[in-house]
């Protein structure tokens, strides 16, 4: 029989994070499993030692990793005007901008480098090509 248990951790920036925790019959002796809204899953370590404690420490070293990344995002978020997601999840690295004139472009966050931000532009290519050139000289 499985159990589930639920962490509420804040990180520095006071987000809130939820990890589910599942833990099987054979725990302690087999690990736990963890889903969060994350971008992508905690490796965990266990050994027959471990116990739950371990696991929010791992979950909180984890969340102290992707500072920077959520620090890009909600600069995006709170700067520029995000026509998708609506309401993304602390998991999603992709933002559609909206920049006018039937055009917008698509910034993905990469989780190891947030600072760099590969662009795609998306729109009427006469309409796109002028701030794209802009872009591309600066």
């Amino acid at each position: 029989m499985k159990s589930y248990e639920s962490k509420r951790e804040g990180d520095k920036k006071g987000r809130a994070h939820v990890m589910e925790i599942e833990l099987e019959k054979a725990y302690p002796r087999s690990p736990p499993s963890i889903s969060a809204d994350v971008p992508y899953t905690l490796h965990l370590e266990w050994s027959v030692n471990s116990r739950l404690k371990h696991v929010v420490q791992q979950f909180q070293e984890h969340l102290e990793k992707l500072q920077e990344f959520w620090c890009v995002l909600d600069n995006i978020d709170k700067s520029l005007w995000v026509v998708y997601p609506k309401e993304p999840s602390q998991a999603t690295s992709c933002r559609e901008i909206k920049l006018g004139n039937d055009c917008s472009i698509v910034l993905s966050v990469n989780v190891n480098d947030p600072r760099s931000l590969p662009v795609s532009f998306y729109g009427f290519r006469s309409d796109c090509k002028l701030i794209e050139k802009e872009v591309e000289e600066k």
